[in-house]
C-alpha cells in the first residue's frame, strides 16, 4: 500500500511550485481545471456531430433531397437512398421516375461497386444531373 500523507501531498505541491496553497485555492484549481477539461471534451464531441463532406456527390444529393423536403417528400434519418426514392416516386409526383432513377443512380455511385471507379466523369454527372433537378409546382 503506497502512504500518501499530507507531507509527501505538500513536498509534491512544492517540487510543481505550489507552496503553501490552502484546501480552499487547490479546490478551486480544481474546479476550473476540471471544467476547462469538461468543455473541452464536449466541444470535441460535438464538433462531429454534423458531418462536413467535400464530395460533391454527396453534396448535390443532399441538395436534391431538400428540394423533394420542401415539396412535401422528406428523407427520414436512417432511410436510403433507394428506399428513399421509392417512397418519394409512390407520392404520385410527375417527376416519380426521375427521382427513381437519380436516387438508383446515386446509391451506385455512392455505395455500389462504382464507387471506387477510377473514372469519376458518371460522378460528375450524376452531380450535375441532381443539382439541375427541380420539383414542378
Amino acid at each position: 500500500m503506497i502512504e500518501f500523507d499530507a507531507m509527501r501531498q505538500q513536498n509534491l505541491l512544492q517540487q510543481i511550485g505550489l507552496e503553501d496553497m490552502s484546501w480552499q485555492a487547490l479546490g478551486g484549481g480544481l474546479l476550473v481545471f476540471g471544467g476547462l477539461g469538461l468543455a473541452l471534451g464536449v466541444w470535441l464531441s460535438l464538433r462531429g456531430l454534423v458531418p462536413q463532406s467535400r464530395d460533391p456527390l454527396l453534396i448535390a444529393y443532399r441538395k436534391f433531397s431538400q428540394r423533394l423536403a420542401r415539396a412535401g417528400m422528406v428523407r427520414a434519418d436512417a432511410e436510403g437512398p433507394i428506399a428513399f426514392g421509392e417512397r418519394a416516386a409512390a407520392a404520385g409526383s410527375a417527376v416519380a421516375p426521375a427521382i427513381l432513377e437519380l436516387t438508383r443512380r446515386f446509391a451506385e455511385q455512392r455505395y455500389g461497386e462504382s464507387a471506387n471507379a477510377a473514372d469519376a466523369s458518371h460522378r460528375q454527372r450524376l452531380a450535375q444531373e441532381l443539382r439541375a433537378f427541380r420539383v414542378p409546382r
